[in-house]
């Protein structure tokens, strides 16, 4: 197979110094094959074995190389290692004068600044790709960086730029025949949508989100506009709608195996039934929800529906608790006023009247 092909050219290369840009080209390709196979250690081995031969005249070599290692440093979470690799791979493309190459560095970078919780220097970076991939016509990214910043305006409130930027790239994605890409930038339009109280215009866009997904093709996605046409239906005042339609995105979350959309759906699918007076049945869905063991900021949610429950049971001081609970992690998590658990924690300050 493939592995086994490049560890020949690895070992060819130790013995014939006139093979070494090839080993090290073959040692670039494992990590790459290691990364796509889960294979982490061996990744790991393999980038640092290629840095380590680099030759000091193979720059574009050098490039795919230190990008590649940061990719995976960014994978498995070690910003620093992949902010490191990926400014040394950006000083051999600047050197080379390949904007594409650039282009999609700085978009990496961007990608890391957002992890490390810095919106201004991620939009900085982003702003810097988008240039750079527009004077090279590289439409498909393009129409990726004008998704990453309407996504990254919208969780920092600023939805007249969300919604630009975002209506910008769905128009790209659907120029460029690509359904699950438009799929996910109409998701993104839909929560704008909900954001600035336009309810059936979510519903629309959600409509046409299930109509360019076929079959199983991208269930997280699915799962999202349902549970945003869900929150929709019940902003119009149709509970049963929205409890059945909340029902749809729960079991299409467990499909896609999301931890975040599933947690965010059931909680707010306990919610509501908690408000008809189905106070066990919103105890049952909390409790489905922890087991997902979701990220914090989709926990987030799942505590401020535990506070509503409490509260309609009138435990007022255990409701009071789950909110100083969300509030905290809001703050560590540095949430955006537009971020599904800034919203959530909105909605118990009011149940609590602003406790």
């Amino acid at each position: 197979g493939a592995e086994a092909e490049l560890q020949d050219v690895v070992r060819a290369g130790e013995h014939d110094p006139s093979l070494l840009r090839a080993k090290v080209a073959a040692l670039n390709a494992l990590g790459k094959l290691f990364i796509e196979t889960g294979e982490v250690q061996r990744a790991r081995d393999s980038f640092a074995e290629a840095i380590r031969l680099l030759p000091p005249d193979a720059r574009s070599l050098a490039s795919s190389v230190h990008t590649n290692s940061g990719m995976l440093a960014l994978r498995t979470g070690r910003l620093a290692d992949a902010e490191t690799s990926f400014r040394i791979a950006l000083d051999h493309d600047r050197a080379l004068g390949s904007q594409l190459d650039e282009a999609k560095v700085l978009t990496n970078l961007g990608i890391v600044a957002y992890h490390q919780g810095d919106p201004d220097r991620t939009r900085t970076l982003w702003h810097e790709a988008l240039v750079k991939h527009r004077a090279v016509g590289n439409a498909e990214s393009t129409a990726v960086v004008l998704g990453n910043l309407g996504e990254l305006a919208l969780e920092n409130g600023d939805l007249e730029q969300a919604r630009r930027r975002t209506e910008a790239s769905v128009e790209l994605k659907r120029t460029l025949g690509q359904p699950t890409a438009e799929a996910y930038g109409t998701v993104n339009l839909a929560r704008i949508a909900l954001r600035t109280g336009q309810h059936d215009r979510v519903l629309a866009l959600c409509d046409r989100v299930l109509q360019l997904l076929a079959g199983d093709a991208g269930l997280a996605v699915r799962a999202t506009s349902l549970l945003l046409a869900g929150e929709a239906h019940e902003a119009l005042g149709d509970r049963q709608r929205a409890l059945h339609t909340l029902s749809l995105a729960a079991d299409t979350a467990r499909r896609s195996g999301n931890p975040a959309v599933g947690t965010v759906s059931l909680a707010r699918l306990a919610e509501i039934r908690a408000a008809a007076g189905d106070l066990d049945g919103a105890r049952s869905l909390l409790d489905e929800a922890d087991s997902l063991a979701g990220p914090a900021s989709s926990r987030i949610v799942a505590v401020c529906a535990r506070g509503q429950l409490e509260q309609l049971a009138g435990r007022r001081e255990a409701a009071c608790a789950h909110l100083d609970e969300a509030r905290t992690l809001a703050t560590q998590l540095a949430l955006g006023p537009a971020a599904d658990g800034s919203l959530a924690v909105g909605r118990l300050e009011r149940t609590l009247g602003g406790s």
